[in-house]
């Protein structure tokens, strides 16, 4: 029994050796990596010195935590910053091609009217009263007075010409949407208005969101397609469903033809 005893008190004696020796051996290397503090004369053999010494340490890491997120807080916040000023950018490049583009018209508009609408099984077309002799030709394109978009000419006469409307499913046209810097390719879907494609599952959107011509194609930039109608997204698809509401809704009425 009293060996039991005897072998006890030696193998905490030894434990706890071992523990002041791994305690030394730790301060030694704490010091060696980041100096000694500048309030610290304890000795390495006092435990109330070893106890201060690393209350000290555990407050130097500690004020080094809250300056690492402070910085990462600034950084986010300057990221942020530089991600509102390309927006911007890219907004007033957006606005000065559309004043450029809306400069040089007004040498190149032809006005007209539409006097008849054909609403196919597969298409969607309508007639105009301008054609050759009045210098229009295959690919202008026709809008409204108030600049919203109506579709191409893609066949023309001598008094008159066809015009493919905006959601013929043969009807395609760089978009932006105007709440951001999403862009993609608004195509005819005939009584469903129309789609809008290539919108990946990260772009944001919102329905009725207004669409305009971006410019990255044939047509000129700010012209007015419709507004998003319905979004049907799904993590398994790289692109989101999209479907638009045409500003454009096939009535009769004056137009203007842009000459390309």
């Amino acid at each position: 029994m009293r060996y039991s005893i005897s072998k006890f008190i030696i193998s905490i004696l030894v434990l706890f050796i071992a523990l002041a020796g791994l305690n030394v051996w730790l301060l030694k290397n704490v010091r060696v990596t980041y100096g000694p503090l500048r309030d610290s004369q304890a000795s390495l053999f006092s435990l109330a010195g070893q106890m201060r010494e690393w209350a000290q340490y555990l407050e130097e890491w500690r004020s080094l935590a809250n300056q690492v997120q402070d910085l990462t807080s600034e950084r986010d916040s300057l990221k942020g910053q530089v991600a509102q000023l390309d927006a911007t950018q890219q907004e007033n490049e957006f606005l000065r091609k559309a004043l450029d583009i809306q400069k040089s018209l007004s040498e190149s508009l032809v006005p007209g009217g539409i006097y008849a609408i054909n609403m196919g099984p597969g298409s969607s077309t309508a007639l105009i009263n301008k054609g050759s002799n009045n210098r229009i030709s295959k690919g202008d394109v026709v809008i409204t007075p108030e600049r919203v978009l109506v579709g191409e000419i893609s066949e023309v006469y001598t008094n008159t010409a066809k015009v493919t409307l905006v959601n013929d499913p043969t009807f395609k046209i760089s978009i932006r949407v105007m709440a951001g810097e999403v862009h993609g390719i608004a195509k005819g879907s005939l009584e469903e208005g129309m789609n809008l494609q290539l919108i990946v599952q990260t772009d944001q959107i919102s329905e009725g969101d207004a669409l305009v011509s971006s410019g990255d194609d044939f047509f000129p930039a700010g012209l007015i397609v419709g507004n998003i109608r319905h979004i049907e997204a799904n993590e398994t698809q790289l692109f989101k469903r999209v479907s638009i509401v045409p500003s454009f809704q096939g009535s009769n009425g004056s137009i203007l033809i842009i000459h390309q």
